[in-house]
C-alpha cells in the first residue's frame, strides 16, 4: 500500500485514546530556520564591547585592591622575619650574661681592620653570630625583594669591636629603642627604601635632613646605612623588648627618639 508523504503545510490526522482522529497541522520549516534561532541568542557586536567595558572598569577597580593585599602580606612576612631576628637576639643577650649582639668582630693591624663575624649571615664559612638561633637564610631577607634587600642593627646599641659593648641593663626604655630594621642597601632611594644592589646586612638609622647628608643618594654611603621605608613609607622596626612595629622615621625621632640607649 503505498502511504502519502506529507509536506510542511499538510494536515496530519492523529489518532487519540478514543481513537478518534484530531487533524494537526504541521509548522512550516526552511532550512535556514536553524541558523535564524542560533542568530538570535547571539551578542551583537556593541553587547560585546560593553561587557568587555565593564570587564575592564571591575578590574581596574579590583587590581589596586589586590596589590594593597599582596603589599600587605609582604609586609607581615617581613614583619615575622624581624620577630625572628629580635628573638635570635634575645636569645644570644641571654646567653652572654646580658651583652647585647655585637655589628661586628674586627681586628686593627695598625692599618687597616681585618672583619671576622658579623651578626647576620655573610657565608658559609663566616654564618654570623646569630646563626645558631636563626638557622635559615630567608630571615635574614626582607621578601619585598630577597635577592636585594636585607635588614640592619641599630649601631647605637648594636656596637662593635674596639668599643665597649652594650649590656641590656643600660638600655633605658627597651620597648622604645630600636634595635633591628628593613635597611637600605648602596643605591637604595631613601624615600622608597627600593632600587639599590644586594648586601647581607648592616646597619640602620632614621632619615633626616642630617643623615641624609652623610648617607643619602651620592654620598660615600650612597644610600646605605638608612632605615628602609619600603611598605607603604614605613619600616619594619624591632625594639630591644622584642616586639615589632611599622613605623616612618619621623615617628622614631619625635615625640621620643628612638635611636639611643637613653
Amino acid at each position: 500500500m503505498h502511504r502519502r508523504q506529507t509536506t510542511p503545510t499538510d494536515h496530519v490526522d492523529r489518532p487519540t485514546a478514543s481513537g478518534t482522529a484530531v487533524g494537526l497541522r504541521l509548522r512550516p520549516f526552511t532550512l535556514t530556520e536553524p541558523f535564524d534561532r542560533l542568530k538570535a541568542h547571539l551578542f551583537t557586536l556593541i553587547e560585546l564591547l560593553v561587557v568587555i567595558a565593564i570587564i575592564g572598569i571591575l578590574a581596574s577597580l579590583l587590581l589596586p585592591a589586590l596589590r594593597a593585599a599582596k603589599e600587605k602580606g609582604i609586609a607581615a612576612e617581613c614583619m615575622g622575619n624581624v620577630k625572628q631576628i629580635a628573638l635570635g637576639s634575645a636569645l644570644y643577650t641571654d646567653d652572654y650574661d646580658g651583652t647585647l649582639v655585637k655589628c661586628y668582630e674586627a681586628t686593627w693591624n695598625g692599618t687597616e681592620y681585618t672583619y671576622g663575624k658579623r651578626w647576620y649571615y655573610n657565608s658559609d664559612t663566616n654564618p654570623g653570630m646569630l646563626w645558631p638561633y636563626i638557622e635559615n637564610l630567608e630571615i635574614y631577607r626582607c621578601p619585598t625583594n630577597p635577592k636585594i634587600y636585607c635588614f640592619g642593627a641599630n649601631r647605637s646599641i648594636i656596637r662593635s669591636d674596639g668599643v665597649a659593648l652594650r649590656k641590656l641593663q643600660e638600655i633605658r626604655k627597651p620597648d622604645a629603642t630600636v634595635c633591628f630594621g628593613d635597611a637600605n642597601n648602596k643605591g637604595t632611594n631613601p624615600a622608597s627604601g627600593l632600587g639599590g644592589v644586594f648586601s647581607r646586612g648592616g646597619m640602620i638609622r632614621e632619615i633626616t635632613a642630617s643623615t641624609l647628608t652623610s648617607y643619602g643618594l651620592g654620598t660615600a654611603c650612597n644610600g646605605m646605612g638608612l632605615m628602609g621605608l619600603r611598605h607603604s613609607g614605613k619600616a619594619n622596626l624591632s625594639f630591644v623588648d622584642g616586639h615589632v612595629q611599622g613605623m616612618r622615621s619621623d615617628e622614631t625621632c619625635s615625640p621620643e627618639y628612638m635611636w639611643d640607649k637613653d
